[in-house]
C-alpha cells in the first residue's frame, strides 16, 4: 500500500489543465462549487479531484464540482486512489450516515 505521503504527492499533479483559459475556468468552477450534502444519493462520475488544506473539491465528468470539509469523504477518497490508484471516470455516490448525537457524516460509495 501507499504511504499517505505517496498519496497526496500523487494527488497534486492530477489536473491536466494547461491555458489560461483552461485555468480560469477551473477557477470559477470552483467558485461555483455545491456541497457535497447538497447532492446525497446523487451519482457523480469524478473526473478530477482537488484537494487543499482545508477542503476538497470532486470535479465531475459534466464539468459540474462539488465541495466539502467533512473528514470522512475526505478519508474515503483517500482510500479510493489507495484502492483503484486513479480516480477518473469512478462513480461514487455520497451518503449520509447518523453518527449519533445528532450529527452525521458523507460517506462516498462506489457505484
Amino acid at each position: 500500500m501507499k504511504k499517505e505521503n505517496e498519496i497526496i504527492k500523487e494527488e497534486t499533479n492530477t489536473t491536466e489543465i494547461t491555458t489560461a483559459l483552461e485555468k480560469k475556468n477551473l477557477f470559477n468552477t470552483l467558485q461555483t462549487a455545491v456541497g457535497l450534502k447538497d447532492v446525497v444519493n446523487t451519482k457523480i462520475t469524478i473526473a478530477d479531484v482537488i484537494m487543499s488544506d482545508d477542503i476538497c473539491y470532486i470535479i465531475s465528468t459534466n464539468g459540474e464540482a462539488y465541495a466539502t470539509n467533512s473528514s470522512s469523504a475526505l478519508k474515503d477518497l483517500k482510500n479510493i486512489i489507495s484502492i483503484f490508484g486513479d480516480y477518473k471516470n469512478l462513480t461514487v455516490v455520497p451518503r449520509l450516515k447518523n453518527i449519533g448525537g445528532g450529527k452525521t457524516v458523507i460517506q462516498l460509495f462506489i457505484d
